[in-house]
């Protein structure tokens, strides 16, 4: 990876990388979702990525946050949130 990221698009990265959805992310940082999901593409062009995932990964590697986030909207094995 060659190409640094805006304050911007680093703080929209790791709202990606903490599983948040281009609405959720937009009520946090006051802009369109429409605008999120461009920053986003523009980080994966940059990355010469395709996923979410691969973003939420680059981050975690790249030593953006700490240790892996996971969303509390996921479901247990058993059914529990």
């Amino acid at each position: 990876m060659n190409k640094m990221l805006t304050e911007r698009e680093l703080e929209v990265a790791i709202y990606v990388a903490q599983g948040l959805t281009d609405a959720e992310i937009s009520s946090k940082i006051y802009v369109s979702p429409r605008r999120i999901s461009t920053i986003i593409n523009h980080i994966k062009e940059k990355w010469h990525i395709n996923s979410r995932v691969e973003l939420g990964i680059l981050v975690y590697h790249y030593g953006f946050i700490d240790a892996p986030l996971f969303s509390n909207k996921g479901a247990s094995i058993n059914g529990e949130i």
